[in-house]
């Protein structure tokens, strides 16, 4: 009797662990008017200038400490960012993934 009702109640765990929680997504002729909520601007589409984002990277920039940024040899500075694609349902997994790799990092520089 113990082995059925283990039997079964691993029968019923496994079901449950196939469900998913249904997903209500914004309709393709909305998706563009769409919003974070508490993140107003945050969405951007590709080819789309976001004026926020653009100021925030270069805020990032002056930032910097001094000779962060080496001169080329014809007097340019390259800057690089990294910028990721958070869409999908996957999007959560990258930010997840960065915040976690990065950790150590931050909680070494005090």
């Amino acid at each position: 009797m113990k082995r059925v009702v283990l039997a079964l109640s691993l029968v019923l765990l496994g079901l449950v662990g196939c469900g998913s929680i249904p997903r209500h997504p914004v309709p393709l002729n909305e998706i563009s008017k769409a919003e974070i909520p508490g993140m107003p601007g945050v969405r951007s589409f590709y080819g789309d200038r976001q004026e926020g984002f653009y100021q925030d990277l270069v805020q990032s920039v002056r930032d910097e400490p001094p000779g962060l940024y080496p001169k080329n040899p014809d007097g340019t500075k390259p800057y690089t960012a990294l910028i990721l694609s958070g869409g999908g349902q996957n999007g959560a997994f990258g930010a997840g993934f960065l915040e976690g790799w990065t950790r150590p990092l931050r909680s070494s520089r005090g």
